[in-house]
């Protein structure tokens, strides 16, 4: 069995003239790889990365693959892989190969697959100007076109799935979400919305959760609501845990931005209620949910109901007060501010959620003096 001695040799053979020892020489980096940060550290120390990089260009295309699945590893588990990646220009050579595997290139739908993953690993672990070098690279357009390919649900999961990650808030660039929103991604992945598959659909349900997360004066909020993405969300409440969850999230952050608007909210509220979001967002906690999902479901209940007669008559006979209640004993405060505030505001016209806000004390001033969404409005890389 191969030891991290054996690297500075292998690292040679990549450089050989012979196509065979060039894959093997990369699917023995790949395996060796795959053991952790000793042996990515001396592939790094042996020049290994401008190597492996060397056969995207000119190795077959089995190589190429190997290659790949090579660096995938080491941008997983090393820092300092990722680092000289990044600076021996990785990225354009993935932009440049998924540009032309997105063409309808069937044999090459494994390599597109691979090329996907290494740029994932890249999104989720690099540094924040990591990210920056990612996007200012062309990977919108690029990851955009993958979106609205028929290539393959996984290929379009990945692409939603690095959306999200070069978009998430604890990294966040206006930058970014601008070069996205210019590139069309709130589209594509609001068109995504009505896929079949799980996979897609919590990924770039995720991704818009990201992407609407942010102010500015681009909002993605307005351009996701455009595309048709509210109807869809809506009906994603019903959806498996994690579909559910950035559907919440997602519809909390359109609902903040949208009926925060004068001129715009009438409207916009027409469109939430159109599509159901009243008995879908009670259905959605008179169940057991995460935090996440029970704050930005009663965020929305909140926002829906102010000023709106009808809305809270409907909450009220969709029994929203005894499921508001149950979760003023949450263990999450933002959680208990969330409801306590759709209950206030419920009980300005219904008796029983007067009653309920009596019964349980709350301060009567308390959603007056704020906005009703304070949520987490966003989702770590994943």
């Amino acid at each position: 069995m191969a030891s991290t001695a054996d690297i500075p040799a292998l690292v040679r053979q990549l450089r050989s003239s012979r196509r065979v020892a060039q894959l093997q020489a990369a699917q023995a980096l790949g395996a060796m790889a795959a053991e952790g940060e000793a042996a990515a550290a001396e592939a790094v120390a042996a020049s290994g990365i401008p190597a492996l990089l060397a056969l995207l260009s000119s190795g077959s295309e089995a190589a190429q693959k190997a290659a790949l699945e090579a660096l995938c590893c080491l941008a997983r588990c090393s820092a300092a892989a990722r680092d000289a990646m990044l600076s021996a220009g990785v990225v354009p050579m993935l932009v440049q190969l998924l540009h032309n595997g997105s063409a309808a290139q069937l044999g090459r739908v494994q390599l597109v697959g691979t090329a996907l993953r290494l740029l994932n690993n890249l999104s989720v672990y690099g540094k924040p100007e990591h990210q920056a070098a990612i996007v200012a690279a062309g990977t919108g357009p690029v990851l955009v076109s993958l979106l609205n390919s028929k290539h393959g649900l996984v290929q379009q999961a990945t692409a939603a799935a690095i959306i999200g990650s070069l978009t998430s808030t604890d990294r966040h660039n206006a930058s970014i979400d601008a070069a996205f929103s210019d590139a069309g991604a709130v589209q594509a992945l609001a068109n995504c919305l009505s896929s079949s598959s799980t996979l897609l659909l919590s990924m770039a349900a995720g991704a818009l959760v990201n992407l609407t997360a942010h102010d500015g004066p681009a909002c993605a909020s307005s351009e996701a609501a455009e595309a048709g993405a509210v109807p869809r969300l809506v009906q994603l409440l019903g959806g498996n845990e994690n579909v559910r969850e950035s559907a919440a999230l997602a519809l909390a952050n359109i609902a903040t931005d949208l009926l925060d608007q004068p001129q715009s909210a009438l409207a916009w509220k027409a469109a939430f209620l159109a599509a159901g979001a009243v008995p879908a967002t009670a259905r959605l906690l008179s169940q057991p949910g995460s935090v996440k999902v029970q704050a930005a479901a009663a965020s929305i209940v909140g926002l829906l109901a102010s000023d709106d007669a009808a809305c809270c008559t409907e909450y009220v006979a969709a029994g929203m007060v005894p499921s508001l209640q149950r979760l003023l004993s949450s263990d999450s405060a933002e959680v208990r501010s969330q409801a306590s505030g759709a209950l206030q505001l419920l009980a300005v016209f219904s008796p029983e959620a007067l009653a309920a806000v009596k019964e349980a004390r709350l301060a009567p001033c308390l959603i007056m003096q704020r906005r009703p969404v304070d949520a987490p409005r966003s989702l770590p890389a994943r």
